[in-house]
């Protein structure tokens, strides 16, 4: 049996970074349009 919730955590920080990396990204493409 796993450790659920370490793997819930770490599943939720990777989807987290990749959501601010994507949306950081957009916000320069953004401002690279303006």
């Amino acid at each position: 049996m796993y450790n659920i919730p370490l793997i819930v955590a770490r599943i939720t920080s990777v989807v987290n970074r990749e959501i601010q990396a994507s949306g950081f990204i957009l916000w320069i493409q953004l401002r690279a349009m303006i």
